[in-house]
């Protein structure tokens, strides 16, 4: 933006002028100063010239590597099409099992992420009520009928047999399983490669688990599932079929379109052709781009087998700076041991308002507090400056359609740069929205959705599938969210909460997976034990960000109730007796020799210290807002912590007069904390060094910044 001057800057400017009388040399560098202000930044004209040269060099150089693209597949496609008419031909005469030839399209929102060693995803899932493995097995295979399932079996009684092969009770003699403590171990030895299972899923259900102590006894259902050609089913649709199809599985983000093809069809046709002709001349160039992308060297300095004490030293006069001293190059081997943890998200309504101020998606705010707690991390590990690290997040390609039973999942893995080197929370979210729009808006889905359908009718299933992983050797965090919508409910269980821990290669050394499930929200992670030993770290500095941005965003955050309107005193009369109190203790209540405790007499004088201090601390606030404090503060910062105090004194008596009203198991201090902070939240815009400084205020460090010059030119 163009700079403008002030009052301020013609006072900066003082000191300059005198000098330069007294020197005449000096006035020609302080001639600018008699013209006008100089510029902060160069003009426009300079940097859209750069901008436009850059893009028309980028699409120069995609359209002439789409043409060598489009001549090679020009060439090579009558000998594919020879090739597979002969292996249909083969296929038709050799074998008569119908069911067996189907080849559908890749049916996995992770895929080509795919460990060789052990392919399985692990999916736990936890019921309220207990059910029986039998009962299970006769709930999905109801499933049958369910369109897009029917084709990849012979019969219903063929799936039935599938159904009681693949269902198990959980054996406690031969390991025990009874708490959360128990799961972790379980889940953590069954992530091994060495006890994978033959089938491409297997079910182990265990009772009377004792998920927490207030839900009493649970059911526990642990999935292990495998994408195969025969059976090209994916957790979200299995997890669909187990609900009857009453629960449908959305993944965030999806593809945008302006407008749906019934409301307006010549948008939508024109959206179609530019993303086409977009896609034709920038995608190849793309594809490319990818996969000469290098893997971060993060990585390397995390891994147990480099030597973190050369980084210590120093490099003599050179300015090459440690942190690229540590980041040098890429392991060449990588271990295959994982470590899976989870845990609940707290604070759920908070971050559902936080995404309506921001104005911010789900994924996008959820890749901005993970990028906080991996550069809080890297920096525990002695890392001080992180760079920004490649990271995959399913989309998905169906418009408005969620996951369900009918059709594949159409989805695709995008990469960007998770912002692990800005600094701020709320910078990370600027930088995330930014670097989600131009790869969900721009040409990188198509791309990638032609991609691999070019590579699986060129390449077997195993070749395209590791010709197309080599688009994301680079990265190295995985990031998936996954929202369920309807009635999740199997028998007459309800699907409380969910964990999801996909199959990984080696070179992903961390994967967040977030299922929103009702009014929960569950966080798995699934580790490089090499990189990450702890994981449990991670989840505590995540937890860390969110309570940073929920006390950033504290007061926006609060409902007009909760910011306006005190706590009213509630009377005894308003609590009645509780329906489901036992017989007994009815009976004990009602009987004379029942010992009652004194009510608490009507205290008029509190009411009255409390109206009084709350009239005081008024009166010194509009005191404070009318004066101008130049010179030494203290006096004045003093005064703001005694009314601080005062203020906490208020809400606390106030809490004690509304709790002394209320049962012993009614308890308001968090509302009374939240209070005290909010007001203390307000009091730091008094703290400011002078309400006659104008423009936008960002923050306190910005304007005290931006302030000590033009201080230290008045003086």
């Amino acid at each position: 933006m163009p700079y403008h001057s002030s009052t301020a800057d013609v006072e900066s400017a003082q000191p300059c002028l005198l000098n330069s009388s007294k020197h005449p040399s000096s006035s020609a560098k302080h001639r600018l100063l008699y013209s006008g202000p100089p510029r902060l930044q160069k003009s426009y004209t300079d940097a859209f010239l750069c901008s436009v040269g850059c893009q028309l060099l980028k699409y120069f150089l995609g359209i002439i590597l789409s043409a060598v693209v489009i001549a090679a597949i020009l060439i090579v496609l009558p000998f594919l099409l020879l090739r597979h008419i002969i292996l249909r031909i083969k296929k038709f005469c050799g074998s008569r099992d119908k069911h067996k030839k189907w080849h559908g399209c890749h049916c996995n929102i992770w895929y080509p992420l795919e460990n060789e060693e052990s392919p399985e995803s692990l999916a736990v899932f936890v019921l309220h009520s207990n059910i029986d493995a039998i009962d299970l097995c006769t709930h999905l295979s109801d499933g049958y009928h369910f369109p897009g399932i029917k084709k990849f079996y012979r019969t219903y009684t063929h799936l039935v047999d599938v159904a009681r092969q693949r269902i198990s009770t959980w054996d406690q003699r031969q390991q025990k399983l009874e708490n959360v403590d128990d799961l972790l171990q379980v889940i953590n030895k069954i992530s091994l490669p060495e006890t994978s299972h033959q089938t491409p899923s297997h079910l182990s259900l265990v009772p009377n688990f004792a998920f927490n102590q207030t839900n009493g006894s649970c059911s526990l259902g642990i999935l292990r599932h495998r994408v195969t050609r025969e059976e090209p089913i994916c957790l979200l649709r299995l997890f669909t079929v187990l609900a009857r199809a009453r629960a449908t599985f959305d993944l965030d983000p999806k593809v945008a379109f302006p407008l749906h093809m019934r409301v307006f069809l010549f948008w939508y046709f024109s959206h179609q052709i530019a993303q086409f002709f977009k896609c034709i001349c920038v995608g190849p160039l793309t594809l490319l781009l990818l996969f000469l992308r290098e893997r971060s060297p993060i990585w390397k300095f995390l891994s147990p087998d480099y030597n973190r004490s050369s980084s210590i030293k120093r490099n003599g006069g050179s300015r090459v700076s440690e942190d690229h001293q540590m980041l040098m190059s890429t392991p060449a081997t990588y271990p295959t041991e994982r470590a899976l943890c989870w845990s609940q998200i707290s604070y759920h309504d908070e971050l559902q308002r936080s995404e309506r101020v921001l104005r911010a998606s789900s994924i996008e705010l959820q890749l901005a507090l993970l990028a906080g707690s991996l550069r809080k991390y890297f920096r525990e590990q002695g890392i001080r400056h992180p760079p920004d690290l490649s990271c995959a997040f399913p989309c998905s390609l169906k418009e408005h359609s969620a996951v369900d039973t009918s059709s594949s999942c159409n989805a695709a893995l995008l990469p960007i740069y998770l912002p692990t080197g800005v600094e701020g929370c709320i910078p990370r979210l600027w930088a995330t929205q930014r670097r989600m729009s131009g790869a969900v808006n721009g040409c990188l889905p198509t791309t990638l959705k032609a991609a691999r359908g070019l590579l699986g009718m060129a390449f077997s299933s195993k070749m395209s599938q590791k010709l197309f992983s080599s688009f994301y050797k680079s990265c190295g965090v995985l990031v998936t969210v996954i929202k369920a919508k309807g009635e999740l409910q199997v028998q007459s269980g309800r699907l409380q909460s969910t964990l999801l821990f996909p199959s990984l290669p080696p070179h992903v050394n961390i994967a967040f997976t977030f299922v929103h499930c009702g009014t929960e929200t569950m966080l798995s992670i699934s580790t490089n034990r090499a990189c990450f030993p702890y994981p449990e770290r991670i989840l505590h500095l995540y937890q860390e960000e969110i309570h940073n941005l929920v006390d950033q965003l504290s007061i926006r955050l609060m409902t007009f109730s909760q910011a306006t309107v005190l706590p009213m005193r509630l009377s005894p009369a308003a609590f009645g007796q509780s329906e489901d109190v036992s017989p007994f203790l009815q009976a004990y209540n009602r009987s004379p020799s029942a010992y009652k405790p004194p009510e608490p007499p009507e205290s008029d004088e509190m009411l009255k210290n409390l109206e009084t201090l709350l009239q005081q601390v008024q009166e010194e606030i509009d005191d404070l807002s009318n004066q101008t404090v130049e010179g030494d503060r203290s006096q004045y910062i003093d005064k703001l912590k005694d009314l601080e105090k005062r203020m906490g004194t208020f809400h606390e008596m106030l809490r004690e007069r509304i709790e002394s009203s209320m049962p012993n198991n009614c308890k308001i201090g968090f509302d009374a904390t939240r209070a005290s902070n909010t007001i203390a939240s307000l009091l730091e815009t008094y703290r400011q060094p002078s309400p006659s400084i104008s423009g936008r205020r960002f923050s306190r460090e910005f304007v005290r910044t931006d302030s000590l010059p033009r201080k230290f030119s008045r003086t």
